[in-house]
């Protein structure tokens, strides 16, 4: 789909044949991968996240949280945005052993006028992870989303590292 880059630094962008799209970030002077997002389409037929137990589109953060015993950490710059599809929400988590890369689930809350005028409120910080979806993997290199989204981090307190993959063994 597109391919641009300024020096080493190169992006590269697939449409998938489930009409997802994934897009690679890459060092080409390294020939290391720095980044690797994988978007849904929002069609029912293309919910495959390609992680066990999530899907794009049904899965919510509430899910999402309860898979890996935490919250994981944010990015104080990209904690959460509104866009013309929602308010989005990123969260990361560092992978049990190959601590230098990230994994950020990125989730959407559609209607945020079902939110009402004071979305700060108690019911909606009890609700919030029930009404944000996944939409979206990232598997990154840590160094590099420092570099593009700041290194200043929130952590939730239970954060710990998480091992992604069933058959990624940690021994």
């Amino acid at each position: 789909m597109a391919r641009n880059g300024d020096g080493k630094i190169k992006m590269t962008k697939w449409r998938l044949a489930s009409g997802n799209e994934l897009s690679v970030t890459y060092d080409s002077e390294q020939d290391r991968i720095l980044y690797a997002e994988l978007d849904w389409d929002f069609k029912p037929g293309s919910v495959d996240s390609g992680i066990a137990g999530l899907r794009f589109g049904a899965s919510t953060l509430e899910h999402v949280r309860k898979k890996f015993n935490s919250n994981g950490f944010s990015y104080v710059k990209h904690m959460m945005f509104q866009t013309e599809n929602g308010l989005v929400t990123f969260n990361a988590f560092e992978l049990k052993r190959t601590p230098s890369i990230v994994v950020v689930f990125v989730s959407l809350l559609r209607n945020t006028s079902s939110l009402g005028p004071h979305p700060s409120d108690k019911r909606l910080s009890n609700e919030i992870g029930k009404l944000f979806t996944l939409v979206a993997a990232v598997v990154a290199d840590e160094s590099y989303l420092d570099e593009i989204w700041g290194n200043n981090k929130i952590y939730d307190p239970t954060s710990t590292p998480i091992k992604l993959w069933s058959w990624y063994d940690d021994a």
